[in-house]
């Protein structure tokens, strides 16, 4: 079925969606993002 094909494609996109921003929140929610992308020294 492709409908439950899209909807665990879409489940794990949103895992990893909000798995990714969790982490980026945690290594550096405090800090500026300048030092990540080294745009800002």
């Amino acid at each position: 079925m492709p409908t439950i094909e899209a909807f665990l494609i879409c489940q794990i996109g949103l895992i990893n969606l909000v798995t990714y921003a969790a982490a980026d929140f945690m290594t550096n929610g405090a800090t500026d993002d300048a030092s990540k992308d080294g745009t800002e020294q």
